[in-house]
């Protein structure tokens, strides 16, 4: 499992001398200024940070601090707001890149692939981001809701997602039939460098 530091947690929230004010990218719903500390391999998460493919191949390190109740349980998705072709064509956007449920709050740091006796087996589970070669920069929000109770049912309207279908999910939408409440979130960018 892998932990987030004090001093890391304490950059996250600090950016060029003042506190980060938007988590989520411009003009996304849902919106908030409650930070989620994420990782991948090792890479702190800052919101619109442009990391590598490669770092993303692996599940997201996530943390909760002072995300919620110490008792309660956090449903964590990811999305593509770029699907399929960057800016050119999102009309499979947002595509769900992961849906993890019952992810108990007072965990220090979770991953995707952390031990199965204390996290839920994923909704939908985690894929790798892999915008197309020459499509631009990618938006990924990565979103964590305070789950209203341990075992959560995923709304009638959204249970057509799974690992074979998972575009168009109207994260706006889901939160609102779900009713649930942010607890934090994150975003970043990255891109498919290789020639198309």
């Amino acid at each position: 499992m892998k932990f987030l530091t004090y001093s890391s947690l304490l950059a996250l929230l600090v950016s060029n001398g003042r506190l980060v004010s938007s988590q989520t990218p411009p003009g996304f719903s849902p919106s908030t200024n409650k930070a989620l500390y994420v990782s991948f391999d090792n890479q702190e998460i800052t919101p619109g940070l442009h990391i590598p493919l490669a770092d993303t191949a692996v599940s997201p390190s996530i943390a909760f601090p002072g995300c919620g109740p110490p008792q309660g349980t956090h449903l964590v998705l990811m999305v593509d707001l770029d699907a399929p072709d960057g800016a050119k064509n999102h009309s499979l956007s947002p595509l769900l890149h992961w849906l993890q449920q019952s992810i108990p709050a007072r965990l220090p740091a979770v991953s995707s692939n952390y031990s199965a006796a204390h996290v839920a087996a994923p909704i939908v589970p985690f894929y790798m981001p892999q915008p197309p070669p020459g499509s631009g920069l990618h938006r990924y929000v990565v979103l964590a809701f305070d789950q209203p109770q341990k075992a959560f049912s995923v709304p009638a309207n959204f249970t057509q997602f799974s690992n074979a279908y998972r575009f168009n999910f109207d994260v706006a939408k889901f939160a609102e039939e779900a009713k649930l409440t942010v607890a934090g979130a994150t975003w970043f960018m990255t891109q498919n460098t290789t020639q198309a």
